[in-house]
């Protein structure tokens, strides 16, 4: 099984930590999603024919398109890829962007999954993040997609904020927790650069918060969603009732898919491929047939290290047997030598043919990983 990401750039304004590819303007949208659609046509043999069991529709801010540029959007996809019987199909969105008449035609094009991004239920966090909607939009954005009978609702949340407590964060996990929602993303704020939160930082307008407090939030994040009967399947997602993101887990479980549209990436196991990230180049391109993008093929090693900064994110661990039959004894060998120490540290542990992160590794887990990688 394999699966698609479509990246829509736009969205109504640029929230302070992101450094996404995206535009504020929609003047060239309608010329964009012809070209995402040139690009499904030219490019239905990437996956080699491998039925898909997830389409996801990321950006930017996808819900902000007009329903017939979605509708095409679809209508691409059908023609040209073999879709799975219980494809997942989600789509990002705004709060401010959900209404009645939306959703219903999101239900028309086959769209079963909605990711909102929420961020935060606190209104001061919501105006330092630069969003657009305030806690009481968020709140009423879920309710109506649960009363429209969509059955798998994810949200995302943010915490280490600036001047966000431990306090501030348990009322914004049991806000949420209390929506009986199935899927709850959540990330620690990261300083991203060429972004306005870096520049705030350089000019000492705003202190992050620190790694103490950082890992006191991730813990009680942990600990609430498992009282909540949440499942960690991945550092920074948690479900209900094995509703795990397809997406998700076919990205972290090192299967192939397919990035369209300007800023996307690929990966077939063999290679990386991204494309470029200008929608002038990318539209005036695909036009004539053409695609801009650069690609990284991938060597055994490569091949081993990536595995490992996927797999050892998830519940399901890094698998011995699997390195051993696909990479090779000596990445066996590099493995079990290079763990010790992060057993002996209480951040991995093994289970038979299996390393997994403890809770402790989890919080820094790019740490342990990059620690394992073969160089």
């Amino acid at each position: 099984m394999s699966a698609i990401y479509i990246h829509i750039p736009y969205c109504t304004r640029k929230c302070s930590y992101c450094n996404f590819f995206i535009k504020t303007s929609l003047n060239d949208a309608t010329d964009l999603v012809e070209a995402i659609i040139n690009e499904l046509v030219i490019r239905r043999d990437y996956l080699e024919s491998q039925k898909i069991n997830s389409i996801y529709l990321g950006g930017g801010t996808p819900s902000i398109l007009k329903d017939e540029l979605l509708e095409k959007i679809f209508i691409a996809m059908n023609h040209n890829y073999i879709l799975s019987e219980n494809t997942e199909v989600t789509i990002e969105c705004n709060p401010e962007d959900i209404t009645k008449i939306k959703l219903k035609n999101f239900k028309k094009l086959g769209i079963n999954r909605i990711s909102i991004g929420v961020q935060s239920f606190n209104n001061h966090d919501l105006i330092f993040l630069d969003r657009s909607h305030d806690a009481e939009q968020a709140i009423n954005a879920i309710k109506l997609c649960k009363k429209m009978n969509f059955e798998n609702i994810s949200i995302d949340l943010m915490y280490s904020l600036p001047n966000q407590n431990l306090s501030n964060w348990e009322e914004n996990l049991n806000t949420a927790l209390n929506l009986d929602i199935q899927h709850i993303s959540c990330y620690s704020l990261t300083v991203k650069e060429k972004t306005k939160l870096q520049k705030q930082i350089k000019q000492n307008e705003v202190v992050i918060a620190d790694d103490i407090t950082s890992a006191k939030h991730f813990e009680i994040l942990i600990e609430k969603c498992k009282s909540h009967g949440f499942s960690q399947y991945e550092i920074s997602n948690f479900c209900k009732d094995n509703l795990y993101s397809k997406h998700n887990v076919s990205y972290w479980g090192n299967n192939s898919y397919l990035g369209i549209g300007p800023s996307a990436h690929s990966y077939n196991k063999k290679s990386r491929q991204w494309n470029v990230s200008n929608n002038k180049l990318y539209i005036h391109n695909l036009k004539e047939n053409k695609l801009i993008f650069e690609t990284e093929k991938l060597s055994n090693k490569d091949l081993y290290n990536e595995y490992i900064m996927k797999t050892l994110r998830t519940r399901w661990g890094s698998n011995i047997e699997y390195i051993e039959k696909n990479h090779g004894r000596k990445f066996v060998k590099h493995l079990i030598k290079e763990t010790t120490k992060w057993r002996e540290s209480g951040h991995l542990y093994n289970d038979k043919h299996k390393i997994f992160l403890t809770n402790r590794g989890k919080f820094i887990s790019d740490s342990v990983i990059s620690d394992l990688f073969y160089t």
